[in-house]
């Protein structure tokens, strides 16, 4: 869940006076407002602190905290204090804390029976204020209080509001580094303490917090004062709250300890939550199954968001986009999307919540294993139609991430703030993920749950490490199993085995080579007597003996059900056998080596067409889809004047695929796939029956007369280039007028559609203040991918790139500098230079970003160049 993290906190000059702490077992009342900014006379200072670096430095440690938040959604800013109780292991004159855009009013120092006002520093780089006193103090325990007022934001980090019609609604959101623009606090997650919360709100709202309620009153200004009940340990960054005329819908009890769910929604969607609700306790109880540990908090609120960026496992108060939360069981779409994403975040209360990532670099650990055991239980109750083709979706999409120049690793080091909110990517989830499922297979599916369970029987209400897992699954299973995932966790970049058939003495054999001095653990198949199989740890150079192999095979399968987390290569990799004979999985891991070596420059546009063209012969959907990612690797590098031949060849192979059943009717997911990339590439050949067809289907939708389906995005794709305007302007009224924002969503994005001349339309829309910007952004992008639009697409947004820039916060605009590497001429690149290089500090990671796409561009100009007469190539396919 990457988010921008701005980085400017605002301290009263010479700042404060800090209030009276006592121990957390006694604590002093705290008044309802903050105390007057008082200036501290500058005597007691000692100089100014040397600041730290990225890390708190070691020597104090949190016990607990206190906190109170006076907030209300109506207003842009919240004032708290807090108090923390804190262990020093040595005198020290200065405590160091994270905390960002806060105004300190007030900081002391409590040792025993002395309190000591603190004075704080200016923020360092690293988003720390240091709070100096005049003498030395500890070590033993000491009370941390702060007094201060924060700001909400708009991106979604802290505490940031929401509107929904006309009504605010006040959410949190910690993860990253984010919970230090809350409260002044220890903002690692190595710091896991009890934490005991106060929250003062109007009367009518709804408080929300991440323990149940342990008490409430009226205060004599009309406000209601809420205390919930103390819970941990927890780190800061799953500290959260929510505020705001919520409807609670009572969802009953969940799981082994009978936990209580409620579903927190504003009115007018309150209806709309009994399919989450009729389907959480099966997601429960598949996790407590795996993990033979009960849900371990002692509540579960799930709460609606207006706009979020997915969901976050906040304890006790899971935070989801409204789309996700609420829906009905007529949508088909729902219940695999919330079984996906729910079984996600609850998978966290244990892997993230209980057992916790000692450091931003071993996030993978947490959303890795959230994500292994999501699918656990997606298989189990029908959060997937179609479980390969999800597993290999997945696995395509790591991969694709794992390409990119700016290589990075499941455990990477982290150097600045910003580092840890990017861990969020392919990487950590879908690459992490898939090589869990990789090391579960090569071991056997039971002693990985062993090991599993074990890593968090072990850790409970500690922290993670890579090297437990690693010592872990080399106590319970093999030692070799478990330096090959070490040595996958620090790898960066795209895993690859060159496989070489070794048939000169007469005894079959397959050499494999793992590149990159990884141990792989590699399975193949092999045509002899029955369907043969081999597997082994492949090293630099490792022989596979091929026993049941009565002559040289004539063909390898190099990554049996595409269950390993590599790309094959070298000769063997493309000795393919019949296509009946490759499963399904197989098929689309086929596809995505070969589109890897295209782009690698390994593999011939000759060699790639025709097993393409063998794929899709065999008619068969799978095959389809590994067929069409190796067109969508070789399509980027074709050029204007070879584009026609190329999309015309293209669509022959196709024409099946072309015609309204295929696009406007496929009910498989994996149909729906073949669709989608059928459209992404050869759109313009569509058969005239789909036009009219997608057509009527756009009438019917847009016009109410049918309920929305998966069809509408495909039939808008077809009818865009070819009716303009019109539709345009009419997809974007309904997109404003409509009040369910994931369809409102859908339809802005497909503007990427139409053609050429309307990219400065479409541009002129996505600054339209009344619209969501993800959604356009992604148009954006989509029209920068296409061919047909690719040039007028830059022109327009170059040329408005200054309002977009004011339009979009950073998030936001990270993805559209990414699209911006979809470009693919020498002339572009000097473009996107020049044109985002003054801006690049208004996006988020703004220079590697462009640094990204600056070298996709190079990347795609150098092949293009290399390729030859694409053209050329295409009849040998046909041979």
């Amino acid at each position: 869940m990457p988010q921008q993290r701005a980085s400017l906190i605002s301290i009263v000059q010479l700042g404060a006076l800090l209030s009276s702490c006592a121990p957390r077992d006694a604590p002093q009342p705290v008044p309802p407002t903050p105390r007057p900014t008082i200036v501290v006379d500058a005597a007691i200072r000692t100089g100014p602190p040397v600041a730290p670096g990225l890390r708190l430095p070691a020597g104090a440690e949190p016990l607990a905290y206190d906190v109170r938040l006076e907030v209300d959604p109506d207003k842009e800013s919240f004032q708290g204090t807090v108090e923390i109780r804190t262990r020093l292991d040595a005198a020290t004159t200065v405590i160091w804390l994270h905390a960002v855009d806060l105004e300190i009013a007030s900081a002391r120092i409590r040792s025993g029976t002395v309190s000591d006002v603190a004075i704080p520093t200016a923020r360092t780089p690293e988003q720390m204020i240091g709070l100096q006193v005049g003498r030395a103090i500890g070590p033993g325990e000491i009370i941390i209080a702060v007094s201060f007022t924060g700001h909400t934001s708009r991106d979604q980090e802290g505490l940031f509001r929401q509107r929904v019609g006309g009504t605010w609604f006040l959410f949190s959101q910690g993860q990253a580094v984010l919970a230090r623009r809350i409260l002044p606090c220890f903002d690692e997650p190595r710091f896991k303490v009890p934490w005991r919360v106060t929250l003062v709100v109007p009367p009518d709202l709804v408080a929300l917090g991440n323990a149940p309620v342990a008490s409430e009153q009226l205060l004599p200004d009309r406000r209601r004062e809420v205390t919930f009940a103390e819970i941990g340990p927890l780190p800061s960054y799953l500290f959260a709250i929510a505020v705001g005329p919520f409807t609670l819908v009572d969802g009953g009890v969940v799981g082994r300890n009978n936990t209580p769910v409620r579903i927190a929604v504003w009115p007018s969607d309150a209806s709309r939550v009994t399919t989450a609700i009729k389907v959480l306790p099966k997601l429960v109880t598949a996790l407590e199954d795996y993990l033979d540990r009960p849900l371990p908090w002692p509540k579960l609120d799930l709460v609606a968001v207006p706009q979020l960026f997915g969901a976050m496992e906040n304890v006790g108060l899971v935070t989801f986009e409204s789309s996700i939360l609420i829906g009905d069981e007529s949508d088909p779409g729902f219940v695999p999307r919330f079984t996906r994403i729910a079984g996600h975040e609850l998978a966290h209360q244990w892997m993230g919540n209980v057992v916790t990532p000692v450091w931003w670099d071993e996030l993978w650990l947490s959303e890795a294993f959230a994500t292994f055991l999501a699918e656990k239980v997606n298989l189990r109750f029908g959060g997937h139609d179609d479980p390969v083709l999800r597993a290999q979706l997945a696995r395509s999409d790591a991969l694709s991430a794992d390409a990119i120049s700016v290589k990075r690793a499941l455990r990477r080091p982290i150097e600045s703030a910003d580092d840890a909110d990017d861990m969020f990517d392919e990487i950590t989830y879908e690459k992490g993920g898939a090589v869990l499922e990789m090391f579960e297979h090569a071991a056997g599916p039971g002693v990985f749950r062993e090991v599993v369970r074990e890593l968090v029987r072990s850790n409970a209400s500690g922290w993670v490490t890579t090297d437990k897992l690693v010592a872990g699954l080399g106590a319970l299973a093999t030692p070799g199993l478990a330096r090959s995932l070490a040595a996958y966790a620090g790898h960066a970049g795209t895993p690859i085995v060159d496989l070489t058939l070794a048939c000169d003495d007469g005894t079959p054999s397959l050499i494999a080579r793992a590149r990159d001095g990884l141990t792989i653990p590699v399975c193949v198949r092999y045509p002899g007597a029955g369907d043969q199989r081999a597997c082994a740890l492949v090293s630099k150079l490792t022989e596979i003996a091929l026993p049941a192999a009565t002559s040289c095979p004539a063909w390898i399968v190099g990554n049996e059900d595409g269950r390993g987390y590599y790309q094959t290569a070298g000769p063997a990799s493309l000795l393919l056998p019949p296509a009946t004979m490759i499963r399904p999985a197989e098929r689309l891991a086929i596809g995505d080596d070969l589109a890897g070596g295209v782009r690698r420059g390994e593999v011939t546009i000759a060699a790639a067409a025709k097993i393409l063209k063998a794929l899709i012969a065999s008619k068969e959907s799978y095959a389809a889809l590994g067929a069409l990612a190796i067109a969508g690797a070789i399509d980027p590098i074709v050029d204007a004047r070879q584009r026609p031949k190329w999309t015309a060849w293209l669509a022959s192979q196709l024409r099946p695929r072309l015609r309204a059943a295929a696009l406007l009717a496929p009910r498989k997911a994996v149909d729906r796939e073949v669709r989608d990339a059928v459209l992404e590439l050869v759109s313009e050949h569509v058969d005239r029956g789909a036009v009219q067809r997608a057509r009527a289907i756009i009438d019917a939708e847009l016009t109410g007369k049918a309920a929305p389906t998966d069809d509408l995005g495909g039939a808008i794709t077809i009818a865009a280039p070819r009716d303009g305007r019109a539709l345009f302007d009419r997809i974007v009224k309904v997109a404003v007028a409509t009040k369910y924002p994931d369809l409102a969503a859908a339809l802005l994005a497909s503007l990427g559609s139409f053609g050429p001349a309307l990219a400065a339309k479409l541009v002129e829309t996505a600054l339209d203040r009344r619209l969501p910007s993800p959604p356009l952004v992604a148009a954006l992008v989509a029209a920068l991918r296409r061919p047909a639009t690719q040039t007028a697409a830059w022109q327009a947004i170059r040329d408005q790139l200054p309002q977009l820039m004011a339009r979009l916060s950073g998030i936001e605009a990270r993805p559209l500098v990414e699209g911006l590497g979809e470009l693919c001429t020498a002339q572009m690149r000097l473009e996107v230079a020049a044109a985002v290089e003054p801006r690049v500090r208004e996006v988020f990671r703004g220079r590697e970003t462009l640094g990204t796409a600056l070298a996709s561009i190079e990347r795609c100009v150098t092949r293009q160049a290399s390729a030859g007469e694409i053209a050329a190539a295409l009849p040998a396919a046909n041979q």
